[in-house]
């Protein structure tokens, strides 16, 4: 565009929250902090029954 204008002002905020959450999470980890990752979800199922 001429001018340099800037289709979407509000993205561009929103690009840069972005990337720094993910460079928070990378800071995070490199210093042994914040939240563990979560554990595999199990699949819910019905538990099959056992017959004596």
């Amino acid at each position: 565009k001429a001018g340099g204008t800037i289709e979407n002002p509000a993205r561009v905020r929103q690009l840069r929250m972005t990337i720094a959450q993910i460079l928070t999470v990378e800071h995070e980890q490199k210093l042994g902090i914040g939240k563990a990752k979560p554990e595999a979800k199990k699949p819910k199922g019905k538990k099959a029954k056992t017959e004596p």
